[in-house]
């Protein structure tokens, strides 16, 4: 819900002088303290192989960083040089292996400066990776993204992870399908915990050690105001402990799905997609907040009961997409199992990437491209780059300091737009541009996969202040000499208080 609220003119130039005195903020996935979970994996609980989990931290510029476990380890302390790479290795004994309340497991990392840092969870030919978003950039609503769960292993089930990062947050959370422990779909939930505990939901199996259960894609989780409590930001985890996709594939390898979820006001109208190198048939999932939105595909309308249950919409295709909506929407790309949906390249797994919209692109970006897990070559490392074409974007465009010769191929869908593949080596990348693009990092062994957003901006596109007079509305504050003004602010929820 959005709220319009008109207040006094004397408020509003207190509000000026506020932000005028007030320092900027950066909304990168740039930062200096990061929440994450060890979230859960089939290897957690099945024999084959314990899973291991690795951050990598970097910076463009020198810092020192501490990883520990919030009330307790301290796991690794340093210094990073602008450029390098620190890799953490997380002990299992920080596993999330069940649903429900985990205490002194959240793994909190801080740093004196900005940095970027990445997650990667495998287990022999099971990986999975995300971009982790810093504490400035959490939000308060989420609509969780996972796969038809169907896997070549029991006990895979689908999941979702919730980290409080302060005292006296209250979770609401409404499963779209049942769960392991008895709640069912649709029903509303409320579980209350305290900074560094963590919330995991498991979706219920379809019997005892079953490889087939529920798929919790669209379960709305949200933190809530409790008493004279506010709401509280929280970081949340979705994906699947091992999953084949798709679910009627003849070829049963299956991998972990592994990302951190963007805050729903973050969510965007516009999405540019392209499909994955090598391997181009991809599933894409579309959510949205509101049952209202018109989404367009290649500007062809969805029709509203494709969604399922209102939310979630799925489509699979080998080409560049445009996505569109009038409403802001989510969206989440998927890599096939290695041999499905024509997909028959030697090197390829099941993955997921939650997508970045146009309206949060990013013009420059430091990432790693990690170690694949499969210990047997060959490998592929890549980098899917979407960029305008107005201006000096393309050839302002750097990879590692360096132009980018290779040819740009114009969207289909959207020629303002071009896109690009990079074949690079394993390790630390810089990409950067004085225009905003949006890119992906993934790579590929046999029969294994890993992909994440590569970056991204993470602002609240949704929260704004008008101000009117008698000429004129406008969405910054101005208003003209000698002339009464009234001006409202426009918010993404329902606040309970404005001071």
């Amino acid at each position: 819900m959005k709220a319009s609220i008109r207040l006094p003119f004397t408020l509003m130039v207190s509000a000026v002088l506020t932000c005028l005195c007030a320092s900027t903020q950066d909304f990168s996935n740039k930062g200096k303290e990061f929440w994450l979970a060890y979230c859960y994996h089939v290897g957690m609980v099945n024999a084959g192989g314990t899973p291991a989990m690795t951050l990598y931290l970097t910076s463009d510029v020198a810092t020192t960083y501490n990883v520990g476990i919030y009330g307790g380890a301290n796991l690794q302390s340093g210094s990073i040089a602008p450029g390098q790479v620190v890799a953490v290795d997380v002990p299992s004994a920080y596993f999330i292996d069940n649903e429900g309340v985990f205490t002194s497991k959240a793994i909190r990392v801080t740093a004196a400066n900005p940095i970027v840092v990445y997650s990667y969870i495998t287990r022999s030919q099971a990986s999975g990776a995300t971009l982790c978003l810093p504490t400035a950039v959490l939000g308060k609503e989420y609509y969780s993204m996972n796969f038809t769960q169907v896997s070549n292993e029991p006990n895979s089930n689908s999941y979702i992870t919730i980290v409080a990062v302060e005292d006296n947050t209250t979770v609401e959370i409404t499963p779209s399908a049942n769960t392991k422990n008895g709640w069912v779909a649709n029903g509303v939930y409320t579980v209350n915990l305290n900074k560094g505990q963590i919330y995991q939901v498991l979706g219920a199996l379809d019997g005892p050690n079953a490889t087939t259960g529920a798929d919790l894609t669209g379960t709305h989780v949200r933190s809530i105001s409790s008493g004279m409590g506010v709401c509280k930001k929280i970081a949340v985890f979705s994906g699947s402990g091992k999953v084949r996709i798709p679910q009627n594939c003849n070829v049963t390898s299956s991998d972990n799905l592994y990302q951190q979820l963007y805050p729903m006001v973050s969510w965007g109208k516009k999405y540019l997609t392209a499909p994955s190198d090598n391997n181009p048939n991809n599933y894409y999932r579309i959510a949205k907040s509101n049952p209202t939105a018109n989404v367009y595909v290649n500007g062809v309308l969805v029709p509203a009961a494709s969604f399922n249950g209102g939310i979630w919409y799925q489509f699979f295709n080998n080409r560049p997409n445009l996505i569109e909506s009038d409403l802001p929407i989510s969206v989440t790309q998927y890599f096939t199992t290695q041999g499905c949906e024509q997909n028959t390249g030697v090197l390829y797994d099941p993955d997921m990437i939650v997508l970045n919209p146009v309206e949060q692109n990013i013009n420059k970006v430091t990432l790693v491209n990690p170690p694949l897990a499969n210990p047997t070559p060959p490998y592929e490392h890549h980098l899917q780059i979407v960029i305008p074409n107005s201006g000096t974007g393309i050839s302002s465009f750097r990879f590692d300091g360096a132009p980018v010769n290779n040819a740009w191929t114009v969207h289909p869908s959207d020629p303002t737009y071009s896109y690009i593949y990079l074949d690079v080596a394993e390790g630390y990348h810089t990409l950067s541009s004085d225009s905003g693009f949006n890119a992906l990092a993934y790579g590929f062994a046999s029969a294994e996969s890993y992909g994440y957003s590569a970056g991204a901006n993470v602002k609240d596109l949704y929260q704004f202040m008008s101000v009117r007079n008698q000429y004129a509305t406008v969405n910054f504050p101005s208003g003209c000499k000698n002339s009464p003004l009234f001006f409202s602010i426009t918010f993404p929820y329902q606040p309970t208080e404005i001071r």
